[in-house]
């Protein structure tokens, strides 16, 4: 739902990854909820890259997330349109 971009934090010289809501989407008052919920969750969650910042960009409320770099495989390319193997 949102774009993802590597960046450097220049303050804290790391590696940091900024999501950001795509301008199409950052007036819809339900796609903006959902990404408020999402950073809200990861601060909760323990197994998911860890949430260092939310801000607003050119006047609007919560459109990027800054958090931990994780690398490795997005979903889209680990399921290559196959359901993902579960272990029962």
């Amino acid at each position: 739902m949102g774009v993802v971009y590597e960046a450097e934090d220049l303050k804290l010289g790391r590696h940091v990854a900024l999501k950001f809501l795509p301008d199409d989407l950052a007036n819809d008052a339900q796609a903006l909820s959902r990404f408020q919920r999402e950073a809200k969750s990861r601060l909760l969650a323990e197994s998911r890259a860890h949430l260092h910042d939310i801000r607003n960009r050119r006047g609007r409320r919560a459109n990027l997330h800054r958090m931990e770099l994780l690398e490795g495989q997005t979903l889209r390319h680990m399921i290559a349109g196959k359901p993902l193997e579960i272990e029962v």
